[in-house]
């Protein structure tokens, strides 16, 4: 399998992910003023935000041409590095919540490394020439799209209950 095979897979990742992070927007807009009065979802929206913006990223980043396999893995190591750690800031922000949302608070931790550390560890693989690394950064993509169809639900319809 060559790195070609996955263009389709790309194109269609960073149409979704750049349609999800304008209803995150429109969902943060909608509902800026309960959002912000709930300590814990700034830090997740933003985590949210991030996670889709790497997505597209990383999805535009492989579909630009690129001098070899290793250069390509460089490039999304950056990408996802940055994601990740942001993710991490964002996790620990929003981790000062009530006790009765401990639990919310360690998924979000488990679902954000989900949809970020994939990608790092693909990359890496990228960069030692295992094109199978193209694989943790998908999964990595798929999961940020399930995680942002969650937290925009929350964000625009959970939070009106």
């Amino acid at each position: 399998m060559t790195i070609d095979a996955w263009h389709d897979f790309f194109v269609a990742q960073a149409g979704a992910s750049a349609a999800l992070a304008g209803l995150l927007f429109v969902a943060l807009s909608i509902n800026v003023d309960r959002i912000i009065a709930m300590p814990w979802l700034p830090p997740r929206a933003a985590a949210t935000m991030v996670v889709l913006v790497g997505a597209l990223i990383e999805a535009l980043v492989f579909l630009w041409p690129h001098p070899s396999l290793e250069f390509l893995g460089i490039e999304e190591l950056v990408i996802s590095g940055v994601v990740w750690t942001s993710v991490i800031r964002h996790t620990i922000a929003g981790a000062n919540v009530p006790k009765e949302l401990t639990f919310v608070t360690w998924m979000s931790a488990v679902a954000g490394q989900c949809a970020t550390l994939p990608a790092v560890g693909g990359a890496i693989a990228l960069i030692i020439g295992v094109e199978a690394g193209t694989y943790g950064i998908a999964f990595a993509m798929i999961t940020a799209i399930a995680i942002a169809f969650l937290n925009s639900w929350v964000l625009l319809v959970e939070i009106l209950r």
